[in-house]
């Protein structure tokens, strides 16, 4: 093997040993395999573009076909189930009553999961739907949430979507009068190779009569701003390299 041949195959491992280190520590984050890796209560399906109609749109999903849909309508569980389905994966037993008081029923959605050695932050798409009066007009604060826990269970990511949110389009929707829009969320600063659960609910308040809905879409697991430099000054040299054979 000549010394140009020995540098790239060097620089072939590290172009391969970059590209794994950047896989995504989470399990079907775009619910293109329905609800795989993930464990829920209460209604949520994985569905289309034009499945939900609300002001008078469809919305269509961030990435690929599939997207993530719970809401707090039919078949939604009461706050004590939910808090019986999380206990019995290891989190507080009353987490929903605890962390929103006023919850009365809904859907939960949760997966458990290893960030890779160079992976620190967890990016995801979502959108809130409502029915409830917005402001200035009185309602209940329906509402979503993201929680991001550690190993401890100690929430070091969170994130909550309500009728007081800032941004909803209203009309006359077959399914939900407003819809907030997509919004991406980061939770940064993460320590690689470590344990998290990441947990989303959509809730009543106060009533069970009035539904909200929640989208959620391109769940990613992000390398550090390093990982991808030197996944992406190898991949150039490998090029370069192999142009010069």
């Amino acid at each position: 093997m000549t010394r140009s041949q020995l540098s790239l195959a060097w620089l072939d491992s590290l172009v391969l040993l970059s590209a794994s280190s950047v896989s995504a520590g989470v399990v079907n984050g775009s619910f293109q395999s329905g609800f795989a890796g993930w464990t829920g209560a209460g209604p949520n399906s994985s569905v289309p573009v034009n499945f939900i109609n609300v002001a008078s749109t469809s919305p269509a999903p961030t990435d690929s076909t599939l997207m993530a849909y719970l809401h707090n309508g039919t078949g939604a569980k009461s706050v004590a189930l939910n808090n019986v389905l999380l206990n019995s994966l290891g989190l507080p037993a009353s987490y929903i009553s605890t962390n929103f008081p006023g919850a009365t029923q809904g859907a939960t959605l949760l997966q458990t999961f290893n960030l890779t050695a160079s992976e620190n932050e967890i990016e995801f798409d979502w959108n809130f739907l409502t029915n409830e009066d917005l402001p200035p007009m009185v309602g209940n604060r329906d509402f979503g949430f993201a929680h991001l826990l550690n190993n401890a269970n100690a929430i070091v990511g969170s994130a909550v979507l309500d009728t007081n949110s800032v941004g909803f389009t209203s009309g006359l929707g077959a399914d939900y009068d407003h819809e907030l829009g997509w919004q991406t969320v980061s939770f940064s600063g993460l320590t690689p190779g470590a344990t998290y659960r990441l947990v989303f609910g959509v809730f009543d308040v106060t009533d069970n009569f009035t539904n909200s809905g929640l989208l959620i879409d391109r769940i990613v697991a992000v390398p550090e701003p390093s990982t991808a430099l030197l996944f992406g000054i190898g991949s150039c040299l490998c090029l370069a390299s192999r142009r010069r054979r």
